[in-house]
């Protein structure tokens, strides 16, 4: 893929342009029956044409034979320098088939390059991880360690994967939209202020209306002035110690407050999950990411999120090789 030019759009304006036609049904419900539904359907209105008043940003990926090189930003990646790709699929579509973003980290940063038809993201993966430096660093965690030396005595260490977390902070590719929005928001909120007053100064819930768009429309103006467009994977900050080794006679991870072997006889289902459906496990809570894996093992659920230096998809695909090999 050396010397391809890969150029995308965002779909920034869609979102808007659908918030408004959402704003514009409300408006029309408002107007027949119930009056609060104009109020916040022309604030909605008017914020989502003015969201879209901006024109689509573009973006580029271009892979160099130095390294990826990426727009807007003129940000180049050495290929020697990668250490983590990450495919950010849903957990529906394991098998890449729509777009999906990808997290390309650094050992100190990253960004992640959007989900666009253009951007054929499953071959971009494979093609970045095969020019990605390894991740050499033994497990920290001496029985992680201890496993995965055993493992590689045993079956070699090709057979064996190796993964571990990362935090590296991901740049991400944020237009300006928002502001507009913000902005929009506050005139519409001022146009359904003035709605309440001269069409429906009687009504309470009207008047509550438009009074709660205004002060959200502020705050929302106030949030864009001090957003920064870089987005860090803070969240992950407790899972920089994290391993995770998957070899021939089972796994063995450590991942936060989580830690243990298992071997693959023990695993009853291995499922894809979508993150939010995450909280109710009896062994790892938290969300992180678009998807987590789900080991079910008899009485428990091992929960595998998405903080490791490769896809959920990947690691899935290789614990399957795995634990199905010898089963009938």
């Amino acid at each position: 893929m050396i010397g391809s030019v890969l150029l995308g759009e965002s779909n920034v304006r869609l979102r808007y342009l659908m918030i408004a036609a959402g704003g514009g049904m409300l408006l029309a419900l408002g107007l027949l029956v119930v009056p609060w539904c104009t109020i916040v359907g022309s604030t909605l209105v008017v914020a989502g044409l003015a969201g879209a008043m901006r024109p689509s940003p573009r973006f580029q990926v271009e892979l160099r034979p130095e390294g990826l090189h990426f727009q807007p930003g003129e940000r180049l990646i050495p290929y020697g320098t990668i250490v983590a790709v990450t495919g950010l699929r849903k957990h529906n579509d394991q098998g890449g088939l729509k777009p999906f973003p990808l997290d390309v980290s650094t050992a100190t940063d990253g960004l992640r390059i959007p989900a666009h038809p253009n951007v054929p993201a499953r071959a971009l993966e494979e093609f970045l991880i095969s020019r990605a430096s390894p991740f050499i660093t033994p497990p920290g965690d001496t029985d992680v360690a201890q496993f995965y030396d055993q493992e590689c005595a045993k079956y070699g260490p090709d057979q064996v994967a190796l993964h571990h977390g990362h935090t590296a902070r991901i740049e991400t590719f944020v237009p300006r939209h928002l502001r507009w929005f913000a902005l929009g928001w506050i005139l519409g909120s001022f146009i359904a202020l003035s709605l309440a007053l001269n069409l429906y100064s009687r009504n309470n819930s009207a008047n509550a209306a438009a009074a709660v768009m205004l002060g959200t429309g502020l705050v929302l103006f106030l949030v864009t002035l001090v957003v920064d467009v870089r987005h860090g994977l803070k969240r992950q900050a407790a899972h920089a110690d994290d391993v995770l080794v998957v070899g021939p006679s089972g796994l063995a991870l450590r991942q936060g407050k989580l830690k243990g072997k298992l071997r693959w006889d023990e695993v009853q289902k291995i499922t894809m999950l979508s993150a939010v459906k995450n909280s109710g496990s009896s062994v790892s809570r938290g969300a992180i990411g678009r998807q987590c894996l789900h080991l079910q093992i008899p009485g428990a659920v091992i929960v595998l999120l998405e903080v490791y230096d490769r896809s959920l998809t990947r690691i899935k695909e290789t614990i399957e090789f795995h634990a199905y090999r010898g089963r009938s």
